[in-house]
């Protein structure tokens, strides 16, 4: 490895520890091999029902125990392969194995040492207030009876959080929520209202975060979209933030 790949290998490794710290599973297991395994009943998001391959190698040797840890618990192994430029001899084994692919996604992050760009052409004039937690979060961005669960997901992380809601309780319009983790700051779980999405509330929310971060010390922010997501992407693109590296899951045969 050259020097000048020493730096992008440690950022990319601050954001996957980040990563995992701010969507915790309710049951985290470190492998022999390296692998981290989680594991979350009643919940579908996958970053909390997935395992991620250790990064300084050896990740197909470990296959087998993932596989274990997962059979035990009767679910179906999801592997989240990040960075995927770093796995790709895993990605090919599991292909061979019948894993299918999903969801791929870029990790976003841009540096709020300076003036992170607003995207002020789109930014609507509403209120956006900050909250440590939220619970009209959950009920909005969680999918049909996983609220209770998602609840409990955020209970459980431990670095400072933040929701922001744009709009009233009685009609909230906007959601976002930050997790501050050393010097970087992620953030996740966006959601517009339906009929009122490219209106610049995603803009406004957003800001109101990067501002957050700013004003808390974060030299860096991060995030993750999926590239079937076009319009967050390009809202992203235009606040300042570039590719990191990117990512998808690969999901064992039924």
């Amino acid at each position: 490895m050259g020097p000048t790949e020493s730096v992008p290998v440690e950022r990319e490794r601050l954001i996957e520890r980040c990563a995992a710290r701010a969507w915790p599973a309710a049951e985290t297991v470190r492998s022999d091999s390296g692998w981290l395994l989680r594991a979350t009943e009643h919940c579908s998001r996958r970053r909390g029902s997935s395992a991620v391959p250790p990064l300084d190698g050896g990740a197909v040797r470990g296959i087998s125990a993932v596989e274990e840890f997962y059979r035990c618990r009767g679910a179906p192994v999801l592997v989240q392969v990040s960075p995927a430029h770093r796995h790709c001899g895993l990605d090919s084994e599991l292909a061979l194995r019948g894993y299918g692919a999903e969801a791929p996604t870029l990790v976003l992050c841009a540096e709020l040492s300076g003036e992170v760009r607003r995207d002020s052409s789109r930014e609507a004039e509403c209120r956006v207030v900050l909250n440590a937690r939220d619970p009209l979060w959950a009920e909005c961005t969680a999918a049909r009876g996983e609220v209770a669960a998602v609840q409990r997901t955020v209970d459980r992380i431990e670095p400072p959080t933040v929701f922001a809601r744009a709009g009233d309780p009685e009609e909230p319009l906007g959601f976002g929520a930050a997790v501050l983790d050393g010097g970087l700051m992620g953030v996740f779980g966006m959601w517009t209202a339906p009929g009122r999405r490219g209106g610049g509330i995603a803009s406004a929310v957003l800001n109101r975060l990067l501002d957050w971060g700013r004003r808390q010390g974060a030299h860096t922010a991060w995030l993750q979209v999926e590239e079937s997501n076009p319009v967050a992407l390009a809202l992203y693109r235009r606040c300042g933030f570039g590719l990191s590296h990117r990512y998808h899951y690969r999901r064992s045969p039924e």
